[in-house]
């Protein structure tokens, strides 16, 4: 083992590239799902193709009733990051 895998979270939730989402959408990829954790209003005016809006409040119970840990990526969306840098699921 590495010494600096020790101090690297590789379960931690990973960012990725908004090229990168846009290659997993367009590819047709199924194991992801797409949550919008932004105001139904910002959601209604654009959102990622397949995007869910949700918030964050009702985000774990959205998360389980629709067995969400069964798919492989889940992505989740909001303004700058702080929200969901607040979120434990």
């Amino acid at each position: 083992m590495c010494i600096r895998d020790s101090f690297i979270n590789t379960s931690a939730p990973a960012l990725i590239s908004a090229n990168d989402l846009y290659s997993l959408i367009s590819s047709g990829d199924q194991t992801i799902s797409v949550i919008d954790l932004r105001s139904t209003t910002d959601y209604a005016a654009g959102h990622i193709q397949g995007a869910i809006n949700v918030t964050s409040t009702d985000l774990l119970n959205y998360y389980q009733s629709n067995n969400l840990q069964i798919k492989s990526k889940v992505i989740l969306v909001c303004y700058t990051g702080q929200t969901l840098s607040l979120i434990h699921i």
